[in-house]
């Protein structure tokens, strides 16, 4: 599912796309590699 936002902006965060790239990094690293993202 993160993928889906990935690259794309949305206006009511305010975060730069390195910022999502690291949550979404750590994220991942939380689940088991086996489940869909």
């Amino acid at each position: 599912m993160g993928k889906i936002y990935r690259g794309r902006h949305n206006p009511h965060l305010d975060v730069s796309e390195q910022e999502v790239d690291g949550l979404l990094a750590e994220y991942l690293k939380l689940r088991p590699p086996s489940w869909p993202t």
